[in-house]
C-alpha cells in the first residue's frame, strides 16, 4: 500500500516526518466550507455563548488489519468568544479502535502537540478532559486520533469516528474511514 499524501493512512515514525501531513491537512481542510456553519441550536442552548464545528474534509482510506491511520478533523470556533478547556468525547464504532491514549493537534501556526487522554471501553473510547483548545474566535485546530482497523470488518464499508465537544456539550461531528480491500 502506498502512504496516503494528505489523509495521513500510514505511521509516521517521526514528529518530523508527520509535518507536512499536517500542514497539508491544514491548508486542505482550511479551504474547504468550514466558515459558516455553527453548532445545532439544541447544543447552542446547552452551552451558552460558545459555538462551534467540528468537519472532516475527506474520509480516510484504509484496509482490513491496518493500523495507523489518522481520521483527521477540523475543530472551529465559530463564536465571538474564545474557547478555553473542554472535554472531548471521541467514540470510535465497531470496525475501528484506538491505538493509543494520545490525541494528536495541529494549529494553525504550525504547532504541533499530542493531548493525553484516557482510552476506555476496549479501546473504542478516548476522552480528553481537560483538553486546551485556546481558540480565539473564527480560529481552528486539527485533530487527529491514532486509530487501527479491526481485521475482521466486512468490506466495503464505511467506519464513522464520532467527536463530542463540551460537558454540556455545545459542538458534534464525523470523521470517516472509507474500508475496502
Amino acid at each position: 500500500m502506498s502512504r496516503s499524501t494528505l489523509t495521513g493512512a500510514t505511521r509516521r515514525r517521526s514528529t518530523a516526518r508527520r509535518r507536512p501531513l499536517v500542514a497539508g491537512l491544514l491548508a486542505l481542510l482550511a479551504a474547504s466550507a468550514l466558515s459558516a456553519v455553527a453548532a445545532p441550536a439544541a447544543l447552542a442552548a446547552d452551552a451558552p455563548g460558545k459555538a462551534a464545528n467540528i468537519r472532516q474534509g475527506k474520509p480516510v482510506d484504509a484496509q482490513p488489519g491496518q493500523d495507523w491511520i489518522y481520521p483527521a478533523v477540523v475543530i472551529k470556533n465559530t463564536g465571538r468568544r474564545p474557547l478555553g478547556t473542554e472535554k472531548l468525547i471521541i467514540t470510535a464504532d465497531s470496525a475501528t479502535h484506538f491505538l493509543s491514549s494520545q490525541l494528536g493537534v495541529s494549529r494553525r501556526d504550525g504547532q504541533e502537540e499530542h493531548v493525553q487522554c484516557d482510552l476506555v471501553s476496549d479501546d473504542r473510547v478516548l476522552i480528553c478532559d481537560g483538553f486546551d483548545l485556546n481558540l480565539a474566535a473564527q480560529r481552528y485546530l486539527v485533530a487527529y486520533p491514532e486509530m487501527g482497523v479491526d481485521s475482521d470488518v466486512e468490506t466495503p464499508t464505511t467506519s464513522k469516528v464520532q467527536f463530542a465537544l463540551g460537558s454540556p456539550q455545545f459542538a458534534s461531528g464525523k470523521a470517516g474511514i472509507s474500508i475496502h480491500d
